[in-house]
């Protein structure tokens, strides 16, 4: 609850305010928690990076992704740890980094069991691809990107039929 507080109060910062104050009030809070569980100053870090890289300081969200990485893995939170690869791949390439961010997302993909991750993983791969002028494979990708979102759309349906069914039979 405590966390889900305070990063509403840093969205609605980035929204009302500006980003910078946003990144202000995490990183004061990141500063008073030496007490906080690992989860929760992972979490932090990685929304903290976020807003960094939402104002084009990718060498810091890169930093900051990184030491939230270091909490994921040491917690064994592999759902954690591919979200903020994923993530990482976006810092990456707004440095230039292009190969590695492309790494980046391929890893993601292999790591997580969460198909609605790896269809946003795939779907950021067909993008990078493209622009980096390997068409045929960002083709590729994308075509696969669309039979898994399609899956799983026909899967959000079916369940969503299947539980009407049972609350009005």
């Amino acid at each position: 609850l405590t966390l889900n507080i305070l990063f509403n109060i840093g969205s609605a910062l980035s929204f009302t305010a500006d980003t910078d104050s946003a990144i202000h009030f995490y990183e004061s809070v990141l500063d008073t928690l030496d007490q906080a569980s690992p989860r929760f100053k992972a979490d932090l870090l990685g929304n903290l990076a976020s807003l960094y890289s939402d104002d084009g300081a990718h060498a810091k969200a890169l930093e900051l992704i990184d030491q939230a990485m270091v909490y994921h893995t040491a917690q064994r939170d592999t759902g954690s740890l591919a979200r903020a690869q994923l993530f990482k791949a976006t810092a990456l390439w707004g440095l230039g980094k292009h190969e590695a961010a492309v790494s980046q997302v391929r890893e993601t993909m292999q790591r997580t069991r969460s198909m609605h991750l790896k269809a946003q993983a795939m779907r950021k791969l067909s993008r990078y691809l493209e622009q980096m002028g390997q068409k045929d494979e960002a083709l590729a990708v994308l075509a696969d990107y669309t039979d898994l979102a399609d899956s799983l759309a026909r899967s959000r349906y079916t369940n969503g039929i299947a539980a009407a069914q049972v609350r009005y039979e």
